[in-house]
């Protein structure tokens, strides 16, 4: 009885299958989730780039412009209508997880201004997908197995 139990869970063990298991961890949770962190967390509320470097502060002028338009105004958040925010795509295949966005706002490219490296995420962003990717493939494996 035990064997038997035992072959059944190394059959499904074999049969486990890499690229599944990948693109069921990186579900529509965790793609919201990457573009939560680069926008939210690190754009708007800490106005730091994918290197963690920061984007700088408002001038006097700008910063009287937030403050009569209600907008945060303490540091450099890349939103101001929101345009940049909602371009942002998180494409998966195989080998790798790609975020992108328009850079361009009216006549400006805030990748000619702030770097490409707004978009992406930090180290310790990537960590927290990271985790999140291994709790899927944990869910999936288990599944998978029966388990």
């Amino acid at each position: 009885m035990f064997f038997k139990e035992v072959d059944t869970l190394l059959d499904a063990a074999i049969n486990l299958d890499e690229d599944r298991a990948w693109f069921f961890a990186v579900d529509n949770g965790v793609k919201e989730e990457i573009i939560q962190l680069n926008t939210i967390d690190q754009l708007f509320d800490r106005g730091v780039d994918s290197l963690n470097r920061s984007l700088g502060d408002y001038s006097p002028f700008t910063v009287e412009e937030k403050k009569r338009k209600g907008q945060k105004y303490t540091n450099i958040t890349l939103k101001d209508d929101g345009d940049f925010y909602k371009s942002f795509k998180v494409e998966v295949t195989a080998t790798e997880i790609r975020i992108s966005a328009n850079p361009i706002k009216d006549d400006n490219n805030l990748f000619d201004d702030f770097g490409s490296e707004i978009v992406g995420l930090t180290d310790q962003n990537t960590l927290r997908i990271c985790d999140m990717i291994l709790q899927n493939i944990i869910i999936y494996v288990k599944k998978e197995l029966g388990i």
